[in-house]
């Protein structure tokens, strides 16, 4: 997948995830926790457009091994920060309610199918 495809995808990704939280925010009262999930959208696009370069280095190297060292290690800072941030915004803010947990599994699954997505047509580049 070359760069130019990756943007496209990567704003139709976020503009399909921002359309679900407006629709969800019509159900939910997540509008009190719109700092949180403003945070975590771009926490997520960065990480995602990191794994993208990292993936797309690798998989043209020599060492096949690499590019898989790096699927494991997204999948575990992924996992640390996820919970990292989640953590820190329940002892900095303190929510009522735990309905900001909603937005941030809807990011966190769109996006993990997303990189999914691409880091197995960089997988295919690659053989």
């Amino acid at each position: 997948m070359n760069t130019g495809k990756f943007v496209k995808y990567l704003l139709g990704v976020t503009v399909i995830t921002l359309i679900v939280l407006a629709a969800l925010n019509l159900v939910l009262p997540i509008t009190p926790f719109l700092d949180f999930v403003i945070i975590t959208l771009v926490l997520f696009i960065l990480f995602t457009v990191l794994v993208f370069f990292l993936g797309q280095k690798t998989s043209k190297g020599k060492s096949g091994n690499l590019f898989l060292y790096i699927i494991m290690i997204n999948i575990f800072f992924k996992l640390l920060g996820s919970f990292a941030l989640v953590f820190l915004y329940v002892e900095l803010k303190s929510p009522e309610s735990k309905m900001f947990i909603i937005p941030f599994l809807i990011i966190y699954f769109v996006f993990t199918i997303f990189e999914t997505y691409f880091l197995s047509l960089q997988a295919q580049e690659s053989k």
